[in-house]
């Protein structure tokens, strides 16, 4: 069963990665999975700006407890942002 984690930021919105929450045990794995995700993309594009950007963002799951990620329907998707 694999959800799709979606970035809400106005520089990284849209990034998706589709993962197995049942692989991890917090919101803050899940978010580390996917910036370092992100951050392989910019460097195999070598968009190195965009990294350096990237390493001082903070992301975060807000209002989702991980249980209610770990139970969700396949394909379910949840917000990773990077404001509030």
């Amino acid at each position: 069963m694999f959800v799709d984690l979606i970035v809400s930021s106005a520089t990284f919105g849209g990034f998706t990665r589709s993962v197995d929450p049942s692989a991890f045990t917090t919101n803050d794995e899940l978010c580390c999975f996917v910036t370092r995700a992100l951050d392989r993309v910019l460097d195999n594009e070598k968009l190195f700006e965009l990294r350096v950007q990237l390493n001082k963002t903070k992301f975060h799951i807000h209002d989702t407890p991980f249980k209610t990620i770990k139970n969700a329907e396949h394909g379910q998707m949840f917000y990773i942002c990077d404001h509030c």
